[in-house]
């Protein structure tokens, strides 16, 4: 399975994961089974100026653990992973993760302008071109 890392505003998602289920690749998208949102644990989250405590309280929560789980056993499962640009610090976290593990990750640049950034350098393959980043997976 690949692993797809990304952020829920990225508007590529969708065009990835079609392309890869086109290809017959087997792959986890966060969003296919309704995907966590802090809003299930505070709906005006976004209204708030949260502190630290506020964070643990709500990473404690019963929706985010089963949110965290479900991400979690996906990576575990996954051979490789996707990291589809535009994304945040979870999406980075997740791409780092298998890095550490010696899994191979691919980077694809969607939005310009890039913002380079040199740790990028890690990933064992970068493009911005979806049906590039279909073919490394079936290499895989």
């Amino acid at each position: 399975m690949i692993y797809l890392a990304s952020s829920w505003r990225n508007p590529f998602i969708d065009e990835v994961s079609t392309a890869l289920a086109e290809a017959n690749i087997r792959h986890y998208d966060f969003r296919s089974d309704g995907g966590f949102h802090w809003s299930e644990v505070d709906p005006d989250y976004k209204d708030k100026n949260l502190t630290f405590t506020d964070y643990i309280r709500m990473a404690s929560s019963p929706q985010a653990n089963t949110g965290f789980d479900r991400d979690w056993i996906h990576m575990l499962e996954s051979r490789a992973c996707i990291l589809i640009l535009p994304s945040g610090r979870s999406a980075h976290l997740e791409a780092g993760w298998f890095i550490g593990k010696g899994l191979p990750v691919g980077v694809l640049f969607k939005e310009e302008p890039v913002i380079p950034d040199l740790m990028y350098k890690m990933a064992d393959f970068c493009t911005d071109h979806i049906p590039s980043i279909v073919n490394w997976t079936k290499r895989l």
